[in-house]
C-alpha cells in the first residue's frame, strides 16, 4: 500500500499489485475490495502490461527508425510531426484493456 491522495490500485506484468491508501479508506467493504484486486488479477492474467510494453517497444523502434531517416533528410515532414505523439503513448493500458477486466472481474 502507498501513502498518497490519488485513488488508485495497480499490479505489474509479475503479478504484483499495489493501491493507494486513499483507496483503501474509500472502500465500504470487503466486496468492494475484492471487486478492485479481481481487477487487477485480470490485467495480470491477460497480459495487459506486458502487452502495453511491446507496443512500446514497438513504437520507440519505429520511433528510431523514423528519426534515422529523419536525419538524413528522407523522411516526410508530415512523419516527422508523428514523433512526439508516438513517443508520448507509453506503457498504458488502453480502454479495452481497462473494459476487460471490469468485465471478467465482475
Amino acid at each position: 500500500m502507498l501513502e498518497a491522495p490519488q485513488l488508485n490500485a495497480f499490479a505489474t506484468p509479475a503479478g504484483t499489485s499495489s493501491s493507494r491508501a486513499a483507496w483503501w479508506r474509500k472502500m465500504r467493504n470487503e466486496a468492494e475490495l475484492a471487486g478492485v484486486l479481481a481487477h487487477e488479477i485480470v490485467h495480470v492474467l491477460k497480459k495487459h502490461h506486458l502487452k502495453a510494453i511491446q507496443k512500446t517497444a514497438q513504437l520507440e523502434l519505429a520511433n528510431t527508425a523514423v528519426t534515422t531517416f529523419a536525419r538524413q533528410d528522407r523522411t516526410p515532414p508530415r512523419a516527422r510531426s508523428c514523433l512526439p505523439r508516438a513517443a508520448s503513448l507509453g506503457a498504458r493500458l488502453d480502454k479495452s484493456d481497462e473494459l476487460e477486466a471490469d468485465r471478467s472481474a465482475w
